[in-house]
Order: C-alpha cells, then structure tokens, then sequence
C-alpha cells in the first residue's frame, strides 16, 4: 500500500477506507481513541468478537504506522 501513496491520508481518512470500520467508528470510549490499547474501543472489541476480521485491524495500524513515518520523514524528522 505504500506504493499508493498512502501518506496524506490523516488517521480518520484511513479508518474510513476500511468499509467494516465504520459502524464502530467514533463509539470508542476516547474521541482520540488509537485503536491499538485504549481501554473501550470499539474497533478492537468489534474485531476480537468475530465482526470482522482481526487482521483488517492489524493492516489498519500498520498502515497508520506507515503513514505517521512518512509524513514524520517528509517533514525532515
């Protein structure tokens, strides 16, 4: 997905490319839930119940990840 060029997109722009995201989004416990180790979030607890896929989560992050290097190196961090 690097190759898309996926570094301008901000992490809300990214949860919303994931279409099975978006019946939890903004039901988390915290507004800037990470999604990662917050208590209460709603996209963990959607994926460890079998909603969907908890690998989707996990390419979630990595991609977020990703994205936050990108635009930390583009900015000469």
């Amino acid at each position: 997905m690097q190759t898309f060029g996926l570094v301008h997109l901000d992490s809300e722009a990214l949860e919303a490319s994931f279409p099975e995201f978006r019946p939890y989004i903004g039901k988390c416990r915290f507004r800037d839930c990470r999604h990662d180790s917050e208590p209460d979030c709603a996209l963990r607890e959607a994926a460890e119940s079998g909603k969907f896929e908890v690998k989707r989560l996990r390419q979630f992050l990595d991609f977020r990840t990703e994205c936050e290097l990108g635009r930390r190196q583009a900015q000469g961090w």
